[in-house]
């Protein structure tokens, strides 16, 4: 979460074990008004721009970062695992 914002991100599922193809969805906290998933393994490359994304095969480390349109602010998750 970012520094000055009470805002409350979760991806879920929390925890594997992940198969190839499941679906993490990203929550937040109040209104979203945008929404941007990252490849961590592969320089933050961003891979989505909704709430969700799809698990592909081998191992995988994601953050979700969120704006909030009320209070302006932004907060992120991390989630990390192995697509089988």
């Amino acid at each position: 979460m970012s520094a000055g914002c009470q805002t409350v991100v979760t991806i879920v599922p929390e925890q594997g074990p992940y198969a190839i193809g499941d679906v993490l969805t990203c929550r937040a906290d109040g209104y979203v008004k945008t929404y941007e998933w990252n490849d961590v393994l592969s320089g933050n490359v961003v891979i989505s721009t909704t709430s969700v994304v799809t698990v592909s095969e081998g191992p995988f480390s994601y953050t979700c970062i969120v704006e909030i349109e009320e209070i302006e602010c932004s907060a992120s998750d991390d989630i990390s695992g192995i697509g089988k």
